[in-house]
C-alpha cells in the first residue's frame, strides 16, 4: 500500500525538559501534553488532575434559568410531561438520563423516540398531537428541536409548553419554544460549546438539582456524576464530541463507573459482548471500548427499526429482562452488520463503474433498496476507504405512494470540506439537511436528484482546491527503541480518556528490521517481531493479514503505532498496535525515484533513456514466476498487486535486481502482450488490480515481449 503521509510533530527540546522537570513526568510525556495544547505548568496540571471544580455553572447556559422554572412549575402542578429524543446512541442516553431523572422527581413522564423509518429524525406533529390529545402539556427534546420551527409552533398551538435542549448547529433563528438550551446558540456565551447532546441533558439535570434541593453546584454535580455519568459518557464517545474540558471530566468519571455500574441494562450489555480482561475477569472499559463495542450494538436498533429496545434496556431493573433486551440488540447489530456488508459490495461496484474520479471530488451514489438505516454507515467506510466525502442516497420505497420518488441520504466527509455548508449551496434542490461538519443528513426529490449530484460537485471542484486530500497520519512524536517500554506505557495512561482532541498517542520508531511477520486470527491481521539495537518488539497489525502487506523478513522498516501493554498469566509485556508501516528512507527514496523515473518515461516519448533502465529477459522472467504464483494463491476473481514489493522479492528468492522502475516497465508490457487485464487501484498508484479470468499462460504468447510496442519504443530511446 502506497504510504500515508506521516505528520511528525517536532518540539522546542528546552521547553520540554522545562515541562518534564516541573511535573515531575517523562520528557516523552511532556511532548504529548505540548502537542495537545498544555503546554504551561498550571495547564498541565489541571488536566491531568481531572478535577470536577472544572465544571462550569449550568447558569452560564442562555434559557437554563427560565427552564428550570418550567420545570419546577411543571413538577408543582403535576402536569404529564413528554422527553422527546434522537434514535443515536446520544439520543437514546439523554432520554434515558433525563427520563429517570424526572421520574425520580415524581414526574408523570414517558419518552418518546421517532422510528427512523418512517417518520424520520426530530419533531413530528402526529405524535405531538397524540401526546397533547392525552393530556400532555411540557415537551421537552434532548439531542433534537434546534430546527424544528413548525412543529414547535404546533406544539404552542394545542397548549404545550417546549424546552429545546440540543447541540446541533442552529439556524439565524431559533425555534420559538418556552425555552432553548443549546451552548452553540449565538447569544449563549457558555465556556464549552462542544457538549454532546446528553451532556446539554445533564447539564439541565444539574440546575434542576441546584434549584429544586437548593444545593451548591459542587454538591449537585457529585450527586448527578455518580448517577449519570455511566450513559452520559456512553452517548459523549458515541457521538465522537472533544474529550476535552468538560467532556473529559464527564467520561473520566464514566470510564471508573461503568466498570462497576449499577445500572441493570448496561451490565446485561457489557456481560453480553464479553468485555473482559483475560487474566483478571474484571470488565475492561476504555473509549475504545464503547466506540467500537457498546455504541454499535446501542446504535443498531434505532438504525434498524425503533430505539425503544435500547432505551427499555437502560431502563429496566430486571436482570432477566435486560438480558433478553440485550441478547435482542446483539442479535439486531449482526443483522446491521451483515446488511452494512451487502449495501458495501453493491457501492464500491458503483463506484468502479460510475464515478469519474478525474473531475469529481464527492462520491454520491443511489440506489432504490437500500436501508435508510445503514447507508451511513457505509458513507462512512466509502469516506475512509477514498479519502473523498461520500453520500448515499436510497430511494427505498417505505410501503407509501408518497415515499417512491423521495431519497433519504446520508453523508460523511473529511477534514476541510463541511458537508453542511456543501448542502446548503444545493438547499433549493433538496427538501431538508442537517447535520455538522462531517456528517449529515439530507432528504431529495428523484427529480432533483442528479442536479443535486451536479451541483455538488461544481461546488466541491472549487473547495478542494484549497484542501490538502492527501491521506495522513498525526504523529506526536519520534520514539527511541529504549522508550518503548512498560513504564513509558503506564505514564501514557495517565493522560486518559483518550478521544477526539486527546487522541490515543502515536509514536513512530525508525529502521526497525522485521525479524518475523504472519497472520494471526484466522488470518485477519498481522503479528510482526520487530528488532531494534538488541530488543524485539510485538508489533499487531490489525485488521490487514500478512498476505496484503508489501513486507517480508529483512526489510527495515518505520512504524507508527500506539504504545500498549498485554498481560498474560500475570505478566505483562510492552507491545505495539500499528497504525501504518512502511519501508525505511532509504529504500523509500529508491521506489520514489524508480516512480518519478518510470512517469517520466512514460509522459515524454522524446526522452532518452540508458540501456540499463530497460527489463531484461531475466527480469521479465523473475516477475512473471511472481505473477503466477501469486495467481495461483489468490482466492478471488481480482488480486491486487504492488509492484515495488514485486521488485524486492524478485532479488531476494531470484536474486534478479529488478529496480522499481524495470518492474513497473515489466507490467506495462505484459499487460499489452496480452498476460493478463488490468487497472490502476484508485487509493494507490503502486498497486494495479489484476483479472484472474484472463491471466494466461506466457507459453501462449506467440511473439516475443522485446517485439511489443512498448519495449521496440524504449529500446529506439537508448543513448548510452
Amino acid at each position: 500500500m502506497k504510504d500515508k503521509k506521516w505528520i511528525i510533530t517536532e518540539y522546542d527540546e528546552n521547553h520540554v525538559l522545562e515541562l518534564s522537570r516541573s511535573l515531575g513526568l517523562s520528557p516523552l510525556c511532556a511532548r504529548l501534553l505540548i502537542k495537545r495544547g498544555y503546554s504551561d505548568v498550571e495547564r498541565a496540571k489541571s488536566f491531568l488532575s481531572k478535577d470536577i471544580s472544572g465544571f462550569h455553572s449550568p447558569f452560564l447556559m442562555k434559557d437554563m434559568e427560565i427552564s428550570t422554572k418550567i420545570i419546577k412549575h411543571a413538577l408543582e402542578n403535576n402536569h404529564k410531561t413528554l422527553v422527546w429524543g434522537d434514535y443515536d446512541v446520544d439520543g437514546v442516553t439523554a432520554s434515558t438520563i433525563l427520563y429517570k431523572y424526572f421520574r425520580s422527581l415524581g414526574f408523570d413522564v414517558d419518552y418518546y423516540i421517532p422510528r427512523r423509518l418512517d417518520e424520520g429524525y426530530g419533531l413530528n406533529t402526529d405524535a405531538i398531537e397524540r401526546f397533547a390529545k392525552d393530556g400532555g402539556k411540557l415537551l421537552v427534546t434532548v439531542d433534537c428541536g434546534i430546527t424544528a420551527d413548525e412543529e414547535i409552533r404546533y406544539a404552542h398551538s394545542l397548549g404545550l409548553k417546549v424546552i429545546v435542549t440540543d447541540h446541533h448547529e442552529c439556524r439565524d433563528v431559533l425555534p420559538d419554544a418556552d425555552a432553548v438550551i443549546n451552548p452553540k446558540r449565538h447569544d449563549c456565551s457558555y465556556p464549552f460549546k462542544e457538549l454532546a447532546g446528553v451532556g446539554v441533558a445533564f447539564k439541565l439535570i444539574c440546575a434542576c438539582e441546584m434549584v429544586l434541593k437548593s444545593l451548591s453546584h459542587i454538591d449537585a454535580l457529585r450527586l448527578v456524576l455518580d448517577k449519570f455519568s455511566d450513559l452520559t459518557s456512553i452517548g459523549t464517545i458515541a457521538d465522537v464530541m472533544p474529550i476535552a474540558d468538560e467532556n473529559r471530566l464527564i467520561v473520566n468519571k464514566g470510564l471508573i463507573d461503568i466498570s462497576n455500574t449499577d445500572n441493570v441494562g448496561l451490565s446485561a450489555l457489557i456481560d453480553d459482548a464479553g468485555v473482559y480482561s483475560k487474566s483478571y475477569k474484571k470488565r475492561k472499559i476504555s473509549s475504545t471500548t464503547i466506540g467500537f463495542v457498546l455504541a454499535p450494538k446501542i446504535n443498531a436498533a434505532g438504525r434498524m427499526g425503533t430505539s425503544r429496545s435500547a432505551v427499555d434496556l437502560f431502563l429496566t431493573d430486571s436482570r432477566e429482562r435486560a438480558a433478553e433486551l440485550a441478547d435482542e440488540l446483539t442479535r439486531i447489530n449482526k443483522e446491521r452488520q451483515h446488511l452494512e456488508n451487502e449495501i458495501l459490495s453493491e457501492a464500491l461496484e458503483k463506484i468502479e463503474s460510475e464515478f469519474d474520479f478525474e473531475h469529481d471530488k464527492v462520491i454520491i451514489l443511489s440506489d432504490n433498496n437500500w436501508h435508510h438505516g445503514v447507508i451511513g454507515i457505509v458513507a462512512s467506510r466509502i469516506t475512509e476507504k477514498y479519502n473523498l466525502p461520500a453520500i448515499l442516497v436510497s430511494f427505498k420505497n417505505e410501503g407509501h405512494e408518497m415515499t417512491e420518488n423521495l431519497g433519504k441520504g446520508s453523508g460523511r466527509s473529511i477534514r476541510g470540506f463541511n458537508i453542511v455548508e456543501a448542502l446548503n449551496k444545493c438547499s433549493d434542490v433538496l427538501l431538508k439537511f442537517g447535520g455538522h461538519e462531517l456528517a449529515a443528513g439530507l432528504s431529495v426529490d428523484r427529480e432533483n436528484f442528479d442536479e443535486f449530484k451536479r451541483r455538488m460537485n461544481v461546488y466541491a471542484n472549487d473547495a478542494f482546491s484549497k484542501i490538502d486530500t492527501a491521506k495522513s497520519i498525526d504523529v506526536d512524536c519520534r520514539i527511541d527503541a529504549n522508550e518503548i517500554s512498560i513504564e513509558t506505557a503506564l505514564e501514557v495512561f495517565e493522560l486518559e480518556p483518550f478521544g477526539l482532541s486527546n487522541p490515543v498517542p502515536i509514536f513512530c520508531a525508525e529502521n526497525m528490521l522485521i525479524a518475523s511477520i504472519m497472520s494471526i486470527g484466522e488470518n485477519k491481521h498481522t503479528k510482526i517481531i520487530l528488532k531494534k539495537d538488541g530488543k524485539s518488539f510485538t508489533a499487531l497489525f490489525f485488521g490487514r493479514p500478512a498476505s496484503t502487506l508489501p513486507y517480508m523478513e529483512g526489510d527495515v522498516v518505520d512504524a507508527v503505532f500506539n504504545i500498549d501493554v498485554n498481560t498474560f498469566k500475570n505478566q505483562q509485556t510492552v507491545q505495539m498496535i500499528v497504525r501504518d508501516i512502511r519501508l525505511n528512507r532509504e529504500q523509500y527514496a529508491r521506489i520514489e525515484a524508480g516512480y518519478t523515473r518510470y512517469n517520466q518515461i512514460s509522459l515524454n516519448p522524446s526522452l532518452t533513456i540508458k540501456r540499463a533502465e530497460i527489463p531484461t529477459r531475466d527480469d521479465f522472467r523473475a516477475i512473471y514466476t511472481l505473477l503466477r504464483s501469486m495467481a495461483s494463491e489468490s482466492p478471488d476473481e481480482d488480486f491486487e498487486v504492488n509492484i515495488p514489493f514485486l521488485s524486492r522479492i524478485a532479488k531476494k528468492r531470484f536474486g534478479v535486481d529488478v529496480s522499481p522502475l524495470k518492474a513497473f516497465i515489466v507490467f506495462d508490457v505484459f499487460s499489452e502482450a496480452g498476460l493478463f487485464t488490468s487497472r490502476p487501484l484508485h487509493t494507490d498508484e503502486y498497486v494495479r488490480v489484476i483479472n484472474l479470468e484472463s491471466f494466461v499462460n506466457g507459453s501462449n504468447i506467440k511473439r516475443e515481449l522485446t517485439q511489443t510496442r512498448i519495449m521496440k519504443q524504449l529500446i529506439s530511446r537508448i543513448k548510452d
